[in-house]
């Protein structure tokens, strides 16, 4: 009798999954564009690309300090120089389908 409680977990678990919804998206274990609203890949999807467009918001601000204006080969060089950046620290400037870590 025990066991019945963790089966019905493990059934809604499973329904929930086929329910148009990916285990993936509904886990969030995997970013994608075709998670549905209200998974947890979708929610996860929403985030990155929010950081996406805040670090192009920084990016722009900072290029413009320096004294480039959109367009102008300096503000050119100086996002793609940003952007560089980024990769070579490893930090990524675009949401992808890929795994996420799992967390603790």
């Amino acid at each position: 009798m025990r066991l019945t409680p963790l089966i019905l977990m493990l059934a809604s678990v499973l329904l929930a999954g086929c329910a148009g919804h990916s285990a993936d998206c509904t886990l969030g274990t995997t970013v994608r564009s075709d998670c549905a609203l209200g998974t947890e890949g979708h929610a996860r999807m929403m985030q990155q690309q929010q950081d996406v467009k805040a670090t192009a918001a920084i990016d722009d601000a900072r290029c413009r300090s320096y004294g480039g204006e959109p367009g102008s080969p300096a503000y050119m060089e100086c996002r793609r120089q940003k952007n560089s950046d980024r990769k070579v620290f490893g930090v990524p400037d675009a949401p992808e389908a890929r795994p996420l870590p799992k967390s603790n």
